[in-house]
């Protein structure tokens, strides 16, 4: 089959397409950039055990990935390359790290993790696309507040209530994936029991990620290797007891491939054999999951499940390079009044100083 991979230059989705491809698949992997040529390397060691080797059923002839420059709020574009395609894994977003974060970047931010997404459904639909799983983040339910053992119950966070804006679009972008579940493409359909073709329902379900790590992964690893090696990571900030997940990208491909098929099988299934699915209306994006048998129209968390101190985490990295691990600790409150006085400044002088936004991240994560 056809698989679709938006942001497929970026790591999250040049990794989920390899190991489509490995399953005997056709992947096309969509972004204004191409993926970094040293993954096509180091995927197999980074991915050596992501999936069993029995995953995929029958016998898995040799797959296909190519990459195709494709911007994501083209809409003409992504219809173009979404025909004859079974499934779309939707990892394009914009402003996840860097200056890309910061206020000025925000209409960008809009454009491509709002505008994007309507553009990725619009063509999904017209074009018979079954199933699009949809890679989205832990800060769509997290507003700056302490959560201890958080799951899928936990609602949306309020949106005017966000403490930056590039969660805000990734939640915005949440809920029409989920409002998209169970709607009828345009051109999909399947034959009844009678006789007449029936519309295909279309299938769709979120995936929330926090740090992804693994091998080849650039944009979160190269930022802190620079930093303690330029010597600028002298402190460390927060409660000692403050906690994160990080994910291996193992574990987020397993989870972007599996709920792919699992949607697929949803949405393939007779009544009588389907698990008990969303309701005729799309779910409630912003309450809990409507079902707890089917995968359609459900977001969920993805982690290695070993929560750990955000400096803690990378302490192996600073032994492992020869540096001392930073004895000074400052307390946060400083250390927001420090980055909204670097906002403010840059603010002034980024149009004096032509910071050019990376285009790669009109891609992927």
């Amino acid at each position: 089959m056809k698989v679709v991979v938006t942001g497929g230059g970026g790591y999250v989705g040049y990794h989920v397409g390899w190991a489509i491809a490995r399953g005997g698949h056709e992947v096309v992997l969509l972004d204004v950039a191409a993926p970094d040529p040293e993954w096509a390397t180091t995927a197999p060691e980074a991915l050596h055990d992501a999936l069993p080797d029995d995953f995929w059923t029958g016998e898995v002839t040799e797959g296909s990935l190519e990459h195709v420059k494709c911007d994501v709020t083209d809409l003409t574009s992504l219809t173009r390359r979404m025909k004859g395609a079974a499934a779309v894994i939707h990892t394009a977003s914009y402003g996840v790290s860097g200056k890309e974060q910061l206020s000025p970047h925000f209409d960008e931010q809009e454009k491509v993790n709002v505008g994007g997404t309507r553009a990725v459904l619009s063509a999904a639909l017209a074009t018979g696309v079954r199933a699009l799983v949809y890679t989205s983040t832990y800060n769509v339910v997290f507003g700056g507040e302490a959560m201890r053992a958080g799951d899928e119950s936990a609602p949306i966070f309020p949106l005017h209530a966000h403490a930056d804006h590039y969660s805000r679009t990734k939640a915005i972008a949440e809920m029409l994936v989920l409002m998209a579940n169970g709607r009828a493409s345009a051109s999909g359909s399947s034959p009844s029991a009678a006789g007449p073709q029936l519309p295909v329902p279309f299938r769709t379900c979120s995936l929330r990620l926090n740090g992804v790590m693994g091998l080849g992964e650039r944009r979160h690893s190269r930022r802190v290797i620079e930093a303690f090696r330029s010597g600028l990571l002298i402190f460390t900030y927060g409660r000692k007891d403050a906690i994160v997940d990080f994910v291996g990208i193992q574990n987020v491909v397993q989870a972007h491939v599996k709920a792919m098929m699992a949607l697929l099988r949803e949405q393939t299934a007779a009544p009588s054999e389907a698990s008990p699915g969303p309701p005729s209306v799309p779910c409630d994006p912003l309450s809990p999951p409507c079902s707890s048998s089917s995968v359609s129209g459900h977001a969920f968390f993805i982690s290695d499940g070993r929560p750990v101190n955000h400096f803690e985490y990378f302490r192996p990295w600073f032994d492992g390079l020869g540096h001392a691990f930073p004895g000074l600790s400052l307390p946060f409150a400083f250390i927001l009044v420090f980055a909204y006085l670097q906002e403010f400044v840059y603010r002034l002088v980024y149009w004096m100083f032509p910071f050019h936004a990376l285009r790669h991240a009109r891609g992927g994560l």
